[in-house]
């Protein structure tokens, strides 16, 4: 999958939990930006038991 291609699967999938994706153009392209809520820290960052 393109980068192109998985950010507009993103950007959809969010779209269909009304969570805007935030994207601005800049010199080098395209940057996205994207805030989680404290609650869904854990199921998108991986956990680490040292």
């Amino acid at each position: 999958m393109s980068l192109t291609g998985f950010v507009l699967a993103v950007s959809q999938t969010l779209k269909e939990f009304e969570i805007e994706l935030l994207k601005r153009k800049t010199n080098s392209g395209m940057q996205t930006y994207l805030t989680l809520h404290e609650d869904c820290e854990a199921d998108w960052l991986p956990r680490c038991d040292a």
